[in-house]
């Protein structure tokens, strides 16, 4: 006997307001990104700073990010259809791969510029560089603002829910409540505190050229920048692999959900075949195997362990093969 729940539409159907925020949060950063972006090409071009440039560069991959988070949003409001199950929600996580990569060679290319510098010192202009350099780091505090608030409002797109399980005192790690974060605005965030600290490498790069002359001080500054991008950018990369490659949810583990439903769900003698995916940062799936005691009611034994799988571990889509003691289905030839 099989027995499956699907909640996919129901949280999805709750994220439209979010979204609908999200839409308008990245057309008003992506405005302010690519109107200074412009301004510190220009700038940097001028006064010959690689560190501008460099964050210039950065900036142009921030600004193509929110463009793509667009197409991402837009996609994975997309419903769901008999070719595409679970709708298009993988979109986001694709378009975070290939915005990552992108960004790599981006941050070669400067690691190059800044070789060729050591060798060949260009004189900056650090009177030009200093001003565009502060008007960046506004910028950014903005943008950081508009985000950090942004997310604060949002709630997650993930609701907890009170558990009215009382068999154990026993409750699920606290990592677990983490998920109710919206991940892409704390991500979006955490990426733009990276250029804040661009900015502020270009005008220390600025001050300290216009007292002491050192223009080496220039290509140094600028790998530490493209270091500490690289830092997330990694990040980002496993992440989106470990989601594409049906990976496990970073915050949850199969033996931590077994050893919980055992000891607090009547009638269940063993869990087994416990598979765990994503279909992005936030929505989480699984399938078990559940052999339940002949003695209780199966379907009363299956929505108990449905109500703490979704109340307690908040997993959006879930189904479960009931089976008999010493009945593995999976053994059928």
């Amino acid at each position: 006997m099989s027995h499956s729940h699907n909640h996919l539409f129901g949280p999805f159907h709750t994220k439209r307001a979010n979204r609908s925020r999200m839409k308008k949060l990245f057309i008003t950063t992506g405005t302010l990104i690519f109107v200074f972006m412009v301004i510190e090409f220009v700038g940097g071009y001028l006064s010959k700073s690689l560190a501008l440039m460099a964050d210039a560069s950065h900036m142009l991959t921030d600004f193509v990010s929110v463009m793509l988070a667009l197409v991402g949003i837009l996609l994975s409001s997309l419903p769901p259809n008999p070719q595409k199950t679970y709708g298009y929600t993988r979109g986001e996580i694709i378009i975070s791969l290939l915005n990552s990569v992108f960004l790599i060679f981006i941050c070669l290319f400067i690691v190059y510029e800044a070789f060729v510098r050591f060798y060949h010192p260009q004189i900056v202009n650090p009177k030009l560089m200093l001003p565009v350099a502060i008007a960046g780091l506004i910028i950014n505090f903005i943008v950081m603002y508009l985000f950090h608030r942004a997310e604060s409002h949002s709630g997650g797109t993930i609701h907890h829910h009170h558990s009215h399980h009382h068999e154990s005192t026993t409750t699920p790690s606290t990592k677990q409540k983490k998920a109710s974060k919206n991940l892409l605005l704390e991500s979006a965030y955490l990426h733009f505190l990276t250029d804040t600290l661009g900015s502020v490498v270009a005008i220390i790069v600025a001050i300290t050229i216009y007292y002491t002359s050192w223009y080496i001080v220039d290509p140094i500054l600028s790998i530490i920048l493209v270091l500490m991008i690289l830092h997330s950018t990694v990040k980002v990369i496993t992440q989106s692999c470990h989601i594409l490659m049906e990976g496990t949810p970073i915050n949850l583990e199969a033996k931590e959900i077994e050893k919980y439903l055992e000891k607090n769900v009547a009638g269940l003698l063993d869990v087994h075949h416990i598979h765990l995916w994503s279909l992005n940062e936030e929505d989480h799936l699984i399938s078990l195997h559940a052999v339940i005691d002949k003695n209780y009611q199966f379907d009363d034994v299956i929505e108990n362990i449905t109500k703490i799988l979704k109340h307690e571990f908040h997993l959006v889509s879930i189904t479960i093969q009931a089976e008999s003691e010493n009945r593995c289905l999976d053994n059928i030839n």
